[in-house]
C-alpha cells in the first residue's frame, strides 16, 4: 500500500495547493463576516495537512508494491458519462427533473432488485437538496421545462 498512499498523497497535495491558490484570489473576509475565499482556503489547508501526514507515513513505511489498475473500467466510464450527460441536461430540463432521473438511475444500480426504494430515495434526496439550497440558501437552480 506504500506506493498507492504515496501517489494519493501527492495527488491530493497538488489539488490542495491549486485550490488554495485559487481560493486566495477571493476575499477572505473577517471573523464577523466571512468572505467567499474563507471556506475553500480552510478546506485546502486541511486537505494539504492530511496529505502531508499520509505522505510522511507512506515514506516511513518504505513499502514498494505494484500498483494494480482497476480490472473493471466500466463503472468508472459509466459514472463519468453519467456526470457529463447530467451537466448537459441540467439547463434544458432543470434541476428537479434531471436530478430525480439521474439519482433514480444511480440508486437503481445500487439496489438492482427493487424499484420502490431507489425511487423513494431519489425523490427524497432531490427535494431535500432543493429545499436546502434553493429555498433555504437562495441558490438559483436551472428551471428548465418545468419552470421551477
Amino acid at each position: 500500500m506504500g506506493d498507492r498512499d504515496r501517489i494519493s498523497a501527492i495527488l491530493f497535495l497538488t489539488i490542495s495547493i491549486l485550490v488554495g491558490v485559487k481560493a486566495s484570489q477571493f476575499p477572505f473576509g473577517n471573523m464577523k463576516r466571512l468572505g467567499p475565499g474563507f471556506f475553500p482556503l480552510m478546506l485546502a489547508i486541511l486537505l494539504g495537512v492530511l496529505s502531508l501526514i499520509l505522505l510522511v507515513r507512506s515514506l516511513r513505511r518504505g513499502e514498494r508494491s505494484a500498483i494494480e489498475w482497476p480490472s473493471r473500467w466500466s463503472g468508472l466510464v459509466f459514472v463519468s458519462l453519467a456526470i457529463f450527460v447530467f451537466s448537459l441536461l441540467l439547463k434544458p430540463f432543470g434541476f428537479l427533473l434531471t436530478t430525480v432521473i439521474f439519482t433514480s438511475v444511480a440508486f437503481k444500480f445500487a439496489d438492482p432488485g427493487r424499484w420502490f426504494a431507489p425511487m423513494t430515495a431519489a425523490f427524497i434526496a432531490t427535494f431535500v437538496s432543493y429545499f436546502v439550497f434553493r429555498l433555504g440558501l437562495g441558490i438559483p437552480f436551472p428551471a428548465g421545462i418545468l419552470g421551477y
